[in-house]
């Protein structure tokens, strides 16, 4: 079977799309969420009040909880690419070296992230305190 060369032959739209929304997400949430406007709307919903340092604090596990799923889902996708299996987007199983080299810089990224948002997790309160 004869794939032609070009981006997005191999990766369906939502990896396209879906993998730096996620990343673009999990960048806002903790920006967001030192936000005094954002912290209100939260103890509002909340049963349990917090300070503006607490809920960046927690932005932080959602951060990592993300960041940690979308590796995941980038590893076994070159996996996959490596073992040359079938995927339900490919036929023959093979993505473009375009796509894999997208799919690298979005595992470097949501590494790089994923080590923020644990920092922010552990220390986020320390880090709010002291910068914001």
């Amino acid at each position: 079977m004869h794939r032609s060369k070009g981006f997005n032959q191999g990766l369906p739209k939502k990896a396209l799309f879906g993998y730096p929304a996620w990343l673009i997400l999990a960048l806002l949430l903790p920006i967001a969420s030192g936000t005094d406007f954002l912290s209100a709307l939260l103890n509002q919903i909340s049963t349990i009040q917090n300070t503006t340092e607490q809920w960046f604090q927690r932005s932080g596990s959602l951060t990592t909880v993300i960041c940690a799923i979308i590796e995941g889902l980038i590893m076994v996708r070159l996996h996959r690419q490596m073992r040359g299996e079938p995927t339900q987007e490919t036929a023959a199983g093979f993505l473009t070296l375009e796509e894999v080299k997208y799919l690298n810089v979005l595992q470097w990224a949501a590494l790089l992230l994923l080590v923020c948002g644990t920092i922010i997790w552990g220390y986020g309160d320390a880090i709010h305190s002291a910068w914001l």
